[in-house]
């Protein structure tokens, strides 16, 4: 319970309400009741034609092949469901098929017929004098009719409930009318003042001013909301720095989506359709033998600055850094249409940007290295891995092995490809591909075809050129 250390607004209100109009209460209420009624009976009905809707389509198969027993199977547990007291099934002849339950005997055709009103009132039950309503389902098989279905349902439940939100209004209304505004003005002057300034204020911490306040001090429920809305902004301030300091160690595409959607904190994946790049440094294991730890250090996170810079340019993202390759995703978990040239574009702008950083530190004397790529694009796994206390969001697939396989496969500088991407009329209308050879891959029995990225067409240089400038200009070294 919130300690009252303060005089509450109920209290403030109580001294500028005296009296509510009584004709205009009443006239209120009189329109509530009218429009509370019509409200329940639009209610049952869209209840009623949505279940019986639902009902229906279970009967298209076994109507189409006369499967009785299927029927028989769908009336009996549909029957357990609250509130459905009979159904029929009703040939387009309308002819009985099967009933059970409380059910109309007779049905007019004209009745199944008429597209103008799915249902109809009558009386039964076992003393005959209940209400029922009944909704007609027409159950459609590729735009053929096969027969009718009729759902029947109790309406005393309607009658109860109109009563009972009829006394219910009664009530609130005669209360209105007790304490009702005495003036609106002054309720006015009192509320929307304070109101106003926390909408203000609100609207600048919504556009990321984090640092705004609520510097208002009101001794009642208003500063209760102000302290607690000054905690949440504290709150986003700290979701913002656990945001940026999450997304060094994933991919700021991933950070975000584990702290806004729960789901993406569950284990498990989805099929999707995406392209993967590796990126593998040649010749590694003897350069790291003449290179201090240090130095292998500098060396990897200064190339792969580089390549995460790339891969954000080209709408894609690092999923992981396996010793001295680079995994870039393109298409998980945002969705991209075009993901299959982004990924090709951007293993291009890799080489190209390596290219011009070998020559630069080559002159000063520094150690350079060569990459050499694979790229894939097809089906693959995409999710959460691992287990519940250690899992980390990747994608898995035989797509995905072919990519690390040509990898393998590539020679120093080279990019490799196979047909589902060299043959691609939407790829090959913007980059230029050369045959390679029929290689064995280890894992596949048939041989695959490869090709060799060798640029992009002339129309995309000057893109290509600027891309490679913003990379390089944002690069670690220069920051």
């Amino acid at each position: 319970m919130l300690k009252m250390s303060y005089l509450p607004i109920v209290f403030k209100l109580s001294l500028v309400i005296t009296v509510l109009l009584v004709a205009s209460t009443i006239i209120q209420g009189t329109l509530i009741s009218s429009n509370q009624s019509q409200l329940l009976e639009e209610q049952i009905h869209d209840f009623g034609n949505s279940l019986t809707t639902q009902i229906t389509q279970q009967f298209q198969e076994p109507l189409l092949s006369q499967d009785m027993l299927t029927i028989e199977s769908i009336i009996s547990s549909s029957l357990k469901i609250k509130n459905i007291h009979g159904i029929q099934v009703i040939s387009t002849d309308g002819k009985m098929i099967i009933s059970r339950g409380d059910a109309l005997a007779d049905i007019p055709k004209k009745q199944l017929m008429n597209d103008g009103s799915n249902y109809f009132l009558w009386q039964g039950g076992k003393s005959k004098d209940i209400d029922f309503i009944s909704f007609i389902g027409r159950a459609v098989s590729n735009k053929i009719s096969l027969g009718y279905v009729l759902v029947s349902f109790d309406r005393t439940i309607l009658a109860e409930a109109k009563k009972t939100s009829r006394l219910a209004i009664i009530g609130s209304t005669f209360l209105m009318m007790v304490i009702g505004l005495f003036s609106a003005y002054l309720l006015s002057k009192l509320i929307t003042r304070p109101i106003y300034k926390i909408i203000r204020t609100s609207g600048a911490i919504a556009d990321g001013d984090y640092e705004t306040r609520f510097n208002e001090n009101y001794n009642d429920e208003l500063g209760v909301l102000n302290d607690s809305l000054n905690t949440m902004t504290q709150g986003l301030i700290h979701k913002a720095v656990v945001e940026q300091a999450l997304s060094r160690y994933v991919s700021p595409k991933v950070a975000k989506e584990v702290l806004t959607d729960t789901d993406a904190r569950e284990l498990g994946g989805r099929s999707v359709n995406a392209s993967v790049i590796f990126a593998d440094i040649v010749g590694f294991t003897q350069m790291s033998e003449e290179m201090t730890a240090d130095e292998v250090s500098t060396l990897l996170n200064t190339y792969f600055s580089y390549i995460d810079l790339a891969s954000h340019i080209c709408h894609g993202h690092v999923d992981k850094y396996i010793g001295d390759c680079a995994m870039l995703l393109f298409g998980a978990p945002e969705d991209d249409s075009d993901h299959v040239f982004h990924a090709v574009y951007c293993s291009i702008l890799i080489q190209r940007v390596i290219e011009k950083l070998n020559a630069k530190r080559l002159s000063q004397g520094k150690r350079v290295v060569e990459f050499r790529i694979g790229v894939n694009a097809g089906r693959m796994l995409a999710g959460n891995m691992g287990s519940m206390s250690r899992m980390e969001y990747t994608v898995l697939g035989d797509a995905v092995n072919l990519a690390s396989r040509l990898t393998s496969k590539a020679a120093p500088s080279a990019i490799l490809v196979n047909d589902s991407i060299a043959l691609d009329e939407n790829i090959r209308s913007r980059i230029k591909f050369e045959y390679n050879e029929k290689l064995s891959i280890k894992g596949m029995l048939d041989l695959v075809n490869t090709y060799s990225i060798k640029a992009v067409l002339p129309e995309l240089e000057s893109r290509l050129n600027i891309d490679i400038e913003t990379v390089l200009s944002t690069s670690l070294e220069n920051q």
